[in-house]
């Protein structure tokens, strides 16, 4: 899944050990469809509660509106806080809220 569990996951690990975690935040682009339980599958094979995860949901460069529940965005920071020391969401939620 977007690159954590195939042939290169022994290069991630061994990136990941070098990167202060305090200094060092991980980003995740959601794409519609995506399957969380993958994503999450992934992220539980590494290491990575010292790091800060920011989610951030695909943004086509259209004004097309992603239609997903209200609540989606709070779901997926519960669903990955107990592998990070803190998750963050970027500021494109305007989408979700089908606001222009």
């Amino acid at each position: 899944c977007w690159g954590l569990k195939n042939d290169l996951t022994k290069t991630h690990e061994t990136f990941l050990k070098q990167l202060p975690p305090t200094k060092t935040y991980l980003k995740i682009v959601i794409k519609k469809g995506e399957s969380l339980e993958k994503i999450e599958s992934s992220v539980s094979s590494l290491n990575l509660s010292k790091f800060t995860l920011v989610l951030q949901p695909f943004s086509p460069k259209t004004k097309m509106k992603i239609d997903r529940p209200d609540n989606y965005c709070f779901e997926l920071i519960k669903a990955f806080h107990p592998f990070f020391r803190d998750v963050r969401w970027l500021p494109q939620i305007h989408k979700l809220l089908h606001i222009p």
